[in-house]
């Protein structure tokens, strides 16, 4: 089989003595022989993304370790129970991981998708793992037994935090301040109106620098919670990602106007939807965007994705950029996209200098799928030409989004 082929490779470090990080994405249902394999390679940034595991997972404690100790620094776990044991409890294997590697761990993501939620609990064989290095953590689909590995997990020291902070509220609304917090990705999947929001953890975290919500917000919640509430009190934030219900045509211009009263802020991302969606029904309107923004002293990055067009054919703008008609008179050419795509640009370079005037701090904009940057200071004939297209193609938003805004990096997987 080929695991044992692989095993033998990673637990001899004379084969590959500089191997540093191990990406291993396979389905396969790993046993305890290959976590020893890896423990004995000089892998020190692990991902395991989409295996399987069970209760029989047991990490034992490396051998050739004088410690006993695993010395990672970073571990992403995306981690999934067998498909005939959908109810185990997997807590052991995690358990006996952490015992491992915590007092290394730099960064940690953590994700368990397992429909019959059993509670996760790593205190069954002493004490709670410590993780005195960890900074960077990310933790999606787990439910714990009780708050005690994420006292130990949710420390002051902690720089960057993603999590959906309902799996475990109690715990998040005593939490109170994390002094060396900066960036919060708050990923909470949308819920019924019927349920409340607590935003005590945000509230008590106004220090941070960048936040970003990974799902849409209803309008009710973003227009009279959270808004205000940042435009109140976050006097540090400098980046703001935001996505709003895809059941609303458009962002508010309540929510237009508290966003422009965040004086600090030097990033800024908006879109209706979700990132995986593939659809475009926001029928955007520049001019609006324009007025608001323009208050933003400090811009300096400006992503609108999602964002869509009228080609005065259709009264919806869903298909703009699947027919690739930029105008009436295009309607039934086909072949027409060459066309389509030269016209596109162009307009987009023209909204995009009526951005760069109106906002004389920007220097990159993203719009229309083309992100462009502005050459300031130049003797230009036409305000067009100070916009640069960065790309010959437009582009998606999600992995380029996250690179340029500087998500990249800050958590593993992110």
């Amino acid at each position: 089989m080929y695991l044992t082929t692989i095993e033998h490779i990673f637990s001899n470090q004379n084969v590959l003595p500089h191997l540093n990080l191990l990406d291993w994405e396979d389905t396969t249902s790993l046993q305890p022989c290959f976590f020893d394999a890896v423990s004995k390679s000089s892998v020190q940034h692990f991902k395991v993304f989409l295996a399987s595991l069970d209760r029989t997972t047991i990490i034992n404690p490396p051998s050739h370790q004088i410690s006993g100790l695993w010395p990672l620094r970073t571990l992403y776990l995306n981690v999934f129970p067998q498909w005939s044991s959908l109810q185990l409890d997997v807590s052991t294997s995690f358990d006996s991981f952490f015992r491992l590697c915590s007092t290394t761990l730099e960064s940690l993501t953590w994700c368990y998708y397992n429909t019959g939620r059993p509670l996760i609990s790593t205190d069954q064989f002493g004490p709670t793992p410590v993780f005195p290095a960890l900074r960077h953590l990310r933790l999606a689909g787990i439910h714990f037994a009780d708050t005690s590995i994420l006292d130990e997990l949710v420390h002051d020291k902690l720089v960057s935090l993603d999590v959906d902070t309902r799996l475990a509220q109690d715990f998040f609304n005593r939490r109170g301040p994390i002094p060396g917090l900066r960036t919060f990705l708050w990923s909470a999947f949308p819920l019924p109106l019927k349920y409340t929001v607590s935003l005590t953890f945000l509230q008590s975290n106004s220090h941070i620098s960048k936040l970003k919500f990974s799902f849409p917000t209803p309008a009710s919640l973003l227009n009279y919670r959270i808004l205000p509430l940042l435009a109140k009190s976050f006097t540090h934030l400098k980046s703001l990602s935001l996505r709003w219900d895809y059941k609303e045509d458009d962002i508010s211009a309540l929510a237009l106007d508290l966003i422009s009263r965040l004086s600090t802020l030097e990033q800024l991302h908006l879109s209706p939807g979700c990132s995986y969606d593939d659809y475009h029904y926001w029928l955007i309107d520049h001019d609006k965007m324009r007025r608001h923004l323009s208050k933003l002293p400090s811009l300096k990055k400006l992503a609108l994705s999602h964002d869509s067009y009228s080609n005065g054919i259709f009264r919806t703008c869903e298909r703009y950029y699947i027919d690739g008609w930029s105008k009436p008179e295009d309607q039934g050419l086909e072949n027409n996209h060459a066309q389509f795509e030269e016209d596109h640009r162009k307009r987009m370079q023209q909204e995009a200098a009526r951005y760069a005037e109106v906002i004389p701090s920007l220097e990159w904009l993203y719009i229309g799928q083309i992100p462009m940057a502005f050459r300031r200071g130049q003797h230009l004939e036409k305000s067009e030409e100070m916009v640069e297209p960065l790309t010959s193609e437009r582009i998606r938003y999600t992995k380029y989004l996250i690179e340029i805004f500087g998500w990249k990096g800050l958590l593993v997987g992110g």
